[in-house]
Formats: structure tokens, sequence, C-alpha cells
């Protein structure tokens, strides 16, 4: 006789392979988990005004079925629940940045995988690990001296693993106080739901990842704006109140040179072609390690862009080179323009730039 479908016929089996191991009869074999991964859990919902239905990820897959269930937390808003979020106090700290950047032969000191220049990001408080590289020196770093145009930064070194245990490296960070190291969450990121970017080459809708990391999933094309063009940003609200941010594109930076010589006791200028006025001109030279490390040494020029050049003086190229010891970040000059608004307590930012990547020789 047939096993009924879905048995197993093991008394024939058992007899003719006693040595070898069958599974009961009526048992179940397959396990239909094997190679599931239960890392997509439903999107949170509110649950009328006040509460909110959040998902926990990692869910448990089902054996028998093969499907993956999540467990879910309900929350109380204190300020509303809207599109699936808690709403943010109205008094809520934000600082927050959008970059619509054409980076050219440039490359950015960011985090792997967020290193494009159509990108954004808002937080609780500023931080050095997603501020955009320009501003990084001004955040976590301690001026020298300014000379003209440029400033010298310095950051202590400090030894990135040191905490033990390690630090969950993209959402804390080792910090040491009273000579003790520890492991300090990094600012509150805020999911401000969908950004919508538009710009005559640039027509595109990001969201948050899971670190509040806004990207496009996408390669974008090179051109994105000419010099006057108009750039717009609108969030659909989300932790925050819904916004706009508008400003103007710039012209291409064209450098006379893209190579920076630092030779002790002499200066170097960097010159570029003027062609946007109303612009202006920033640029960095950064040492040290590898992002997301803060540079240990850098230096920062900005001028309007009529100027043509920013010219780096001897004592700050001495104190580079003084400082510096490894060349492993990114440098470039950037001719841009920052839009600002207040929609929250602070001033947020919209930044469209054109940038070049400098090729940096320095000499003791």
């Amino acid at each position: 006789m047939w096993p009924a479908k879905g048995k197993t016929a093991c008394a024939p089996l058992a007899a003719l392979l006693a040595a070898v191991w069958v599974p009961a009869c009526g048992s179940e074999s397959t396990d239909r988990c094997a190679g599931v991964i239960c890392d997509d859990p439903p999107a949170d919902s509110c649950l009328g005004a006040e509460r909110l239905q959040a998902f926990r990820s990692p869910g448990a897959c089902d054996p028998a079925t093969g499907q993956c269930s999540y467990v879910f937390d309900e929350r109380h808003c204190e300020f509303g629940c809207a599109d699936g979020l808690c709403k943010a106090s109205p008094d809520t700290s934000v600082w927050g940045w959008v970059s619509v950047l054409e980076l050219g032969d440039a490359q950015l000191n960011a985090d792997w995988g967020w290193m494009d220049g159509v990108r954004a990001h808002f937080a609780a408080e500023p931080y050095c690990r997603r501020a955009l590289d320009f501003d990084q020196p001004g955040i976590c770093c301690s001026p020298l001296q300014t000379i003209g145009a440029c400033t010298l930064y310095e950051h202590p070194f400090e030894d990135s693993w040191r905490c033990e245990p390690a630090c969950d490296w993209d959402r804390q960070e080792c910090v040491t106080e009273d000579d003790t190291d520890f492991c300090r969450d990094l600012p509150w990121a805020f999911d401000i739901g969908e950004l919508q970017l538009t710009a005559p080459g640039l027509d595109i809708t990001l969201v948050a990842d899971e670190l509040g990391r806004y990207a496009s999933a996408s390669a974008l094309p090179a051109d994105l704006f000419a010099a006057g063009d108009p750039i717009s940003a609108a969030s659909s609200g989300g932790e925050l109140d819904a916004f706009e941010l508008a400003c103007q594109g710039v012209a291409p930076l064209e450098l006379a040179d893209t190579q920076v010589e630092l030779r002790r006791d002499q200066s170097a200028i960097l010159a570029w072609t003027p062609a946007d006025p109303g612009s202006r001109v920033r640029v960095l030279i950064a040492s040290g390690p590898h992002h997301p490390a803060p540079p240990a040494v850098s230096i920062v020029c900005e001028a309007d862009d009529e100027a043509g050049q920013v010219e780096i003086g001897a004592e700050l190229v001495n104190g580079f080179l003084d400082l510096t010891w490894v060349l492993n970040r990114f440098s470039h000059a950037g001719r841009y323009r920052r839009c600002v608004e207040q929609p929250f307590q602070q001033e947020i930012g919209l930044v469209a730039g054109s940038l070049r990547h400098l090729d940096v020789i320095w000499q003791h």
C-alpha cells in the first residue's frame, strides 16, 4: 500500500535499511525556515492619535510554515502620532542639513555606503561623524590659529577601539572621562518622513535608513544643476513637522591646480576662476585616520568666490606639518551656497555645491 500524501512509508525502509537512520513515521523532516531571515517587519503604525505600534526586528520563523512573525510594542506618543512615528516636542533641538553636491572627482569622509553628494541627516545635536566634511573641524576639533581666510584645527588622536567591550560603531562612540573609557550613544537621529529633492538634473525621494541617514539608493547623474538653477527640498513630516528648503545651484569649480604642496616655512596658494558672484569657496585639507575617527589635524579656508584664491600662511603650514602623521583622509575644495531656514528651534540648511579633489603633498 502506498503511503497517503504527505506521509512517509517508514516500515519497508526500516526493514531494508536497518543500519540507516530514518525519521519516525508521520514526522516532518523539512525545516521550512532554512535560509529564511526575519528582518523585514511590518511598518510601524499609529493606533489612534497618541499611540504607536512599533514592531521589533528580528522576528521569529515558524518551522511548520516558513512564515515570519514579529513582536510589537505599544508606545504612548506625548506629542501625537502621525505616519507611524511619534512626533517630537515642538521645543526639540534639531541640527540638520541637506546636501546636493556635484562631487566630480572628489570623495567624502563619511560612512561607507553614505558617501554620495546627495544626502541628508537630522539629529538632536551636532556631532562630527555625520556632519558635512567642511563642518567637521568646527564641530569636534579645537581651533589653534587663524591667519586670513584659513584656520588650523587639531583633534588629539584617540584609539577608536580602546573601549572594552567594543562599542556599536553604528550607534555609539568611545569616549574618555576621568580616565575612564566608555561607550556613549550618538545623538538621536530624527526620521522626517520622505525627503523630496528637486533640481533640473534631479528628482528623487529619499527615505531614512535605520541610522537616520538619507541617501539615494541608485546612481545619480554627474550634472545636477547649473549656476542659479532652483533646488528644493521638502519633507513629508515624521518625527518632525514637514518643512521646505530652497536654494540655487552654483557654477562648476575650476581650479588653477588641484595639487597643494605644503612645505615648511612656505605659504601655499590655492587659486580658482571666479564664475559665480554670491557663492563662496571652501577648502579642506585633512589629515589623520580614516572616518569615523575625526580629522587629527586640518586646515579650513573660506572666501567669497570673487576673491579667486586663498593663501595658507606659512605658520599654518608649519603647524599642520608638526601635527600630521598620516594622510588617510580626503581633501577637497568646493564652491557652494548654503540656504538656511528655521522651522524648528535651530536653523537647518540646504547646501548646493561643486567639489574638486585636492592632491596634498607635504614635506617636512
